[in-house]
């Protein structure tokens, strides 16, 4: 788009609006917040909302009058009187906060998208609203005296801005002395204040763009790179510019608001356009959106009238969407990317991490496709085009080492064989993506040394036997207290046997590669044998030793026959810092195609987190919803009937114990296979 030659002026239009305060542009709409008199007992709008800047169309708030806005997460955010409001379309509004001091007034707003600072004016003295998250706010002291500690000093509000990595308030401080001494200070929380190292003559205003600060305490300029300093730049607006108006950054470009005059780096400044205004002109805001710049603001005089001023032009580029913080495990693919309202062929993208180039990286989206620890750090986008360059925030990477993944580390299941020659079967599958090499686990089968837990009718003598992708791979029935495994059991943080002549069973798997496996528990006492006995499998991966590429237990279940009003409980843990998705299932009907016989008609999930007695969650036929299929796809489950009375649940947990119990419906008995998935 080539852009018109002059600016197009016109007016709200709407009944007793007399000015426009502010505006901004978001979701396809400009929004402008208003004041004016009543007409015929009817307050007029204190905000309205155009597609093209020309034609407005009234929003249902009378109040705030002369709000401040601006446009960000997806949402206009409007500060005025004591309310803080939030609307996605300027047509309908929320309350987000309501100050309870009603001698409060919020005036300036700027925000990172991720944060946000209002300035408070509440009794005389001025503060700051902030939120860290655009959900919470909490007010801020009135400034201290940065420059003479005991001494008087308020920041001016009215134009807080944010950029390079912080925000930036002009500051004025009373000397002893009366003298007025203005600075420009910065937070990084909205709570702790420093002042840069520059202190200016006179009160002066703020706008933040195109990589810098700029500062008018006309008629000088003074701007800075790097948010601690600023360079003064003599006379740098003209006389005939000195009536400017507010300092404003808008679609790549800083603009002498009274006059539209523009410049892309403060240092030189023309008109962007003819603009043959009114006597008294006062323009307030201005906003770059859907090709066009739109002012808005108010003719002064005895009859006062809003005034608005349209120019369709060419801009910098402008962000539609920029890079935003994330947290990715070690190993984990990520894409970093922003997008333009306004691309054009001459468009260029560059991403750098902590003011780095990164090779390669010249377009519009960034994928690191296996992260490192040496990826985190702070990642910038900026774009160029034939008008100008403009650099996006800084969005955090943080990257979770592997070790501290959330994983399955642990499956437990306490159960009973109520008759000799009897048994049941653990299974488990090591792998995940992207992993490769052996794995170390420790298996276990513990009867007598149950005693000490109060449990008096254990199995005497529990065997396992290890099949290894279906075929035998060896066997245990007493441990007889090696030093390998009991060092691995105090590795794994397992409880302790009673000695190394119980009769309980264990085995090392120090080198397995394979990806399926089962134990089988049962007793070692061939036509004799009952009572409980707990079967369990660690993974024995030393924590320091855990990689990206190290295999992990991404599917443990156990498989048994229950009786009558049984429940088959399987307990299992999560660990490492990191949440986990999981899938749960307890089936009984899918298992007939797989030729087990006599399975449980209808078994309930009941979910619990270890040592709570109320369920987290349960689940009788799982009625074969989508997000379940779609997990059972992703893990690789043998299939269930949607129709069916098996159940299942997905959830995503944080790290720490919990316990999945298979019951029967009623005086039903048969076999049921409970199973854990890690669902990527």
């Amino acid at each position: 788009m080539r852009g018109q030659t002059s600016w197009t002026t016109g007016r709200i239009g709407l009944p007793g609006v007399s000015s426009a305060y502010g505006i901004a542009y978001g979701n396809g709409r400009f929004v402008a917040t208003l004041s004016g008199n009543s007409v015929n007992g009817v307050n007029p709008p204190a905000a309205a909302w155009s597609t093209d800047g020309v034609t407005w169309n009234p929003s249902t708030l009378t109040s705030p009058q002369q709000g401040s806005i601006v446009f960000t997460a997806g949402a206009f955010y409007l500060a005025g009187g004591n309310s803080i409001l939030r609307s996605a379309d300027g047509q309908t509004w929320a309350t987000v906060y309501s100050s309870p001091n009603f001698n409060a007034s919020f005036r300036g707003i700027a925000t990172n998208g991720r944060s946000m600072l209002v300035g408070l004016s509440s009794n005389g003295a001025n503060a700051y609203l902030y939120s860290s998250d655009l959900i919470t706010w909490r007010s801020t002291p009135a400034l201290p005296n940065l420059t003479n500690p005991g001494s008087t000093g308020n920041a001016f509000l009215s134009n807080p801005v944010f950029g390079l990595d912080r925000y930036f308030a002009p500051y004025d401080s009373i000397q002893t002395n009366r003298n007025l001494i203005s600075a420009v200070a910065t937070t990084d929380d909205g709570t702790t204040w420093t002042l840069t190292a520059s202190v200016l003559p006179v009160r002066s205003q703020l706008a933040s763009g195109n990589g810098r600060i700029v500062n008018l305490a006309f008629p000088d300029v003074y701007i800075s790179t790097d948010g601690a300093s600023f360079q003064r730049l003599t006379n740098a607006i003209t006389l005939e510019l000195g009536n400017s108006g507010p300092l404003l950054f808008s679609g790549g470009r800083f603009f002498l608001a009274n006059t539209l005059t523009y410049s892309i780096d403060g240092l030189t400044w023309a008109p962007l356009a003819v603009a043959t205004l009114p006597t008294s002109t006062s323009f307030a805001g201005i906003a770059y959106g859907r090709g066009r710049y739109v002012a808005v603001g108010r003719v002064a005089g005895t009859n006062q009238t809003d005034l608005v001023a349209v120019l369709p032009a060419n801009a910098p580029p402008l962000f539609a969407d920029i890079p935003n913080d994330r947290t990715i495990l070690e190993g984990a693919s990520t894409t970093f990317s922003a997008t333009l309202d306004n691309p054009d062929i001459t468009t260029t993208y560059q991403w750098k991490r902590e003011g780095v180039v990164v090779p390669g990286s010249t377009a519009p989206t960034l994928t690191l496709a296996r992260a490192t620890l040496a990826d985190a750090g702070r990642y910038i986008c900026t774009v160029t085009n034939s008008l100008g360059s403009t650099s996006s925030d800084p969005a955090l990477l943080t990257i979770i080492p592997a070790a501290q993944a959330g994983r399955i580390i642990n499956l437990s299941v306490l159960t009973s064989l109520d008759t000799p020659d009897t048994d049941f079967t653990l299974g488990f599958v090591i792998g995940g993506a992207g992993t490769s090499g052996p794995k170390s686990l420790l298996v276990r089968a513990a009867g007598p040394s149950l005693a000490p837990f109060g449990i008096t009718n254990f199995l005497p003598d529990p065997k396992l036997q290890f099949f290894a992708n279906g075929t035998f791979a060896g066997e245990n029935n007493d441990w007889l207290g090696t030093a390998a495994l009991t060092t691995l059991i105090a590795q794994t943080g397992a409880f302790t046997y009673t000695g190394p002549t119980s009769a309980d069973a264990a085995f090392s798997a120090a080198n397995l590669t394979t990806a399926a496996n089962t134990v089988v528990v049962s007793s070692a006492t061939t036509g004799s044998g009952t009572g409980s006995v707990i079967a369990e499998v660690y993974d024995a991966t030393p924590t320091a030793a855990v990689t990206a590429t190290t295999p992990r237990l991404i599917n443990v279940s156990v498989l048994k026959n229950i009786s009558a009003g049984g429940t088959l409980t399987a307990g299992f843990v999560i660990g490492g810092l990191t949440s986990k998705t999981v899938l749960i299932r307890a089936t009984g009907p899918a298992l007939t195609p797989l030729g087990v016989p006599n399975v449980l008609a209808d078994p309930r999930l009941t979910f619990y987190q270890t040592g709570t007695a109320v369920a987290l969650a349960t689940n009788d036929n799982w009625s074969g919803t989508q997000a379940l299929k779609n997990a059972m796809s992703a893990v690789g489950a043998f299939p269930i009937d949607p129709v069916g009375k098996d159940a299942a649940l997905l959830l995503t947990l944080q790290p720490g114990s919990y316990t999945a119990q298979a019951t029967g419906t009623g005086s039903a008995a048969g076999a049921v296979l409970v199973e854990i998935y890690e669902v990527p």
